[in-house]
């Protein structure tokens, strides 16, 4: 009986590396990062409150992944 796979809240779980995000929550995220300059106070907190559903720590987990997907597809074309 694996009882780790019915608590996705302990943060142990691969899926919990992979969270979902829908293109609304992507979009939001993109717009708040645009309203809110590096140089704003409470960046990500306030980034993360306009993005439905998603805590801080995951909107700096998508920007991270984000950013890596734009670089790689820049240096492909």
């Amino acid at each position: 009986m694996n009882t780790s796979d019915a608590s996705p809240a302990n943060g142990v779980s691969s899926s919990s590396e992979q969270e979902v995000w829908f293109a609304v929550q992507e979009r939001a995220l993109v717009q708040a990062l645009k309203t809110f300059p590096k140089e704003a106070n409470q960046r990500w907190e306030r980034v993360a409150a306009a993005v439905p559903g998603k805590t801080v720590n995951q909107c700096k987990k998508k920007f991270a992944l984000l950013k890596e997907s734009f670089r790689n597809k820049k240096n492909v074309v």
